[in-house]
């Protein structure tokens, strides 16, 4: 059985890609808006592109604005790099209709309620309120907290979201384990602090720097049970 060293009183996750599977809704949300236009870009690169544009605001500690704000401010300036004559204030709420509406991978509940019998267990993540308490809720994963972006005016992977975190469920870096999918987020973020992490690597992706190294990795959730 794998193991850490140090004594683990709490387990924080990210949620979509860790808990709650995105599956292709954002494609398709995308395909739905450039199909509006008879656009013939490629839908994957252009929400690739807009995921990009979305992060120059994630990193902008000075000025925090909320996801759906980001959402809406991003889709303009790719409609004007694209010449697409179309209104964003509309046809961004096809990508904010799915929000809130996604399901949780097969394992997640039932590996969640076995490792809450020993660890609090807490989400952390990007999202706004309104759609992870949606999720997490309506696909029954039970929790002792969610902390989100948008109520502490901060995003990942900057340190002052982990150390919110810290300081709302009253533990140290030691006490903690973060899981997540993304490496720059979820492993960079938390180990800049001197929180220990366990990447799910659900797409077999390859690591390309050791900055990025997390302690451990795992495929699915339920292999969680193997550390604790």
């Amino acid at each position: 059985m794998k193991s850490f060293n140090q004594k683990i009183r709490a387990i924080i996750f990210d949620c979509y890609g860790t808990i709650i599977d995105t599956g292709n809704s954002s494609i398709n949300a995308t395909k739905k808006i450039l199909a509006k236009y008879n656009q013939n870009t490629n839908a994957e690169e252009f929400y690739s592109k807009w995921k990009k544009y979305q992060r120059k605001y994630f990193e902008n500690a000075d000025n925090f604005l909320n996801q759906e704000d980001i959402f809406l401010i991003t889709l303009k300036e790719l409609f004007q790099e694209y010449h697409i004559k179309g209104d964003p204030n509309i046809d961004v709420q096809i990508m904010l209709n799915i929000l809130g509406k996604r399901y949780a991978f097969p394992e997640s509940a039932k590996t969640i309620d076995l490792l809450r019998a020993k660890y609090k267990i807490y989400v952390a993540s990007i999202s706004d309120e309104e759609p992870i308490i949606s999720d997490i809720k309506r696909n029954k994963v039970v929790v002792d907290g969610i902390f989100t972006s948008e109520s502490m005016m901060v995003y990942k992977p900057n340190k002052h979201f982990f150390y919110q975190v810290l300081d709302k469920v009253n533990l140290n870096e030691n006490e903690v384990i973060y899981v997540g999918d993304s490496l720059y987020d979820d492993i960079y973020g938390p180990m800049s602090i001197g929180i220990k992490s366990i990447w799910i690597n659900r797409k077999n992706q390859t690591i390309d720097t050791e900055q990025y190294r997390p302690n451990y990795t795992i495929e699915t959730l339920d292999e969680l049970l193997e550390f604790f």
